[in-house]
C-alpha cells in the first residue's frame, strides 16, 4: 500500500494492488502515524484498483483492528471512500468492511472506470 497525502484539500490517496496482506495496512498506520506533514481531520480515499487479492487470516484481522486502535487512525479520518473500478474490488471493499466492522463505518463505496 502506498499514500500520498495532499495537505491542500486533507485527502489522503491511499493504494491497494496486487495482494493485500495484513502488513500492509498495519504498516500503512505506522507510517501516516509517523509522517509530520501529516494533518488530522483528513478525507481518506482507498484505491481498490488494481487489487487482486485480500490474503487476511482470522488473527490477522484482530491485529489489523488492534493496530487501528493503536494509531488511533479512527480520529484522524474524518470520512472515507474506497474507489472501485470492477464488480470484484467493490465485493473486496464490500468484505473489508463487514470483517472490520465499526472501523469503517465512515465509509462508503464509489465506482470509477
Amino acid at each position: 500500500m502506498t499514500y500520498e497525502y495532499d495537505p491542500e484539500n486533507s485527502v489522503v490517496h491511499l493504494h491497494a494492488t496486487g495482494t493485500l496482506v495484513a502488513g500492509d495496512p498495519i504498516g500503512y498506520f505506522k507510517r501516516i502515524d509517523n509522517d509530520p506533514a501529516f494533518q488530522a481531520p483528513a478525507e481518506e480515499l482507498i484505491y481498490f484498483i488494481g487489487l487482486d487479492d485480500i490474503v487476511w487470516k482470522y488473527s490477522d484481522v484482530s491485529q489489523i483492528r488492534m493496530a487501528f486502535e493503536s494509531y488511533n487512525h479512527g480520529s484522524k479520518i474524518s470520512s472515507g471512500k474506497f474507489i472501485v473500478d470492477s464488480d470484484l474490488s467493490h465485493g473486496m471493499a464490500r468484505m473489508v468492511i463487514a470483517v472490520l466492522d465499526g472501523v469503517f463505518e465512515k465509509f462508503t463505496i464509489e465506482r470509477r472506470k
